[in-house]
């Protein structure tokens, strides 16, 4: 597994800069898209020899909030070094949500975008996007105390505005979700999957 290594080690080097031509209106941010961190490691990449070859995918879970139908995944993908032949395999776990039938598709992306964040180091600076889908990640902070979840119910009034809200339109409690699926919400939200029908507090 050494010169795959050396070639992974190289693509890191030469991909310093992934552009964020991503923008997210509500909560005001620019974000790296897919397109951003495949565009932005293909000279790289083809440099050193580095294939990510997308191998099959499992349905952990699937369930529905309201109109909205979530999906959990784990996609497994092979890097293989063209030059030598060797290769490994990884897997990303990701979710997708959406109102029709793009929940797969949605958490098939965000899956292939953080294995290239993952596995070449991919900088991205204080990104709010910067959200790695490892439910069982114990270090992370609870959603409720993380500082993304404050500034979502803050921009919609407070958390009981939020809560009020939920419950009207059949969502969960909020003090009952579990933290992977209140973050799963609000990034549906933040991408306008879901569409919060209230007044905002400016």
């Amino acid at each position: 597994m050494k010169q795959i290594t050396h070639a992974i080690h190289a693509v890191m080097k030469d991909s310093q800069h992934i552009p964020k031509t991503g923008f997210n209106r509500h909560m005001k941010y620019k974000f790296s898209t897919v397109e951003d961190v495949i565009s932005g490691t293909k000279e790289a990449r083809s440099k050193h020899g580095i294939a990510i070859i997308p191998d099959h995918q499992e349905i952990l879970n699937r369930a529905s909030f309201g109109k909205q139908f979530l999906i959990d995944i784990r996609a497994h993908y092979i890097v293989r070094h063209t030059v030598s032949g060797e290769e490994f395999k990884f897997s990303i776990l990701s979710s997708g949500i959406d109102s029709q039938d793009k929940a797969f598709p949605k958490a098939l992306t965000m899956a292939l975008k953080y294995a290239y964040i993952q596995l070449f180091s991919l900088p991205r600076g204080d990104d709010p996007d910067a959200f790695f889908e490892e439910e069982k990640n114990r270090s992370k902070p609870p959603a409720r105390t993380n500082k993304r979840f404050q500034k979502f119910v803050k921009s919609y009034g407070g958390i009981e505005v939020v809560k009020k809200w939920m419950v009207e339109n059949n969502y969960p409690d909020v003090d009952t979700l579990p933290d992977h699926r209140l973050i799963g919400l609000i990034e549906a939200v933040e991408n306008g999957a879901i569409t919060i029908d209230m007044k905002e507090n400016r």
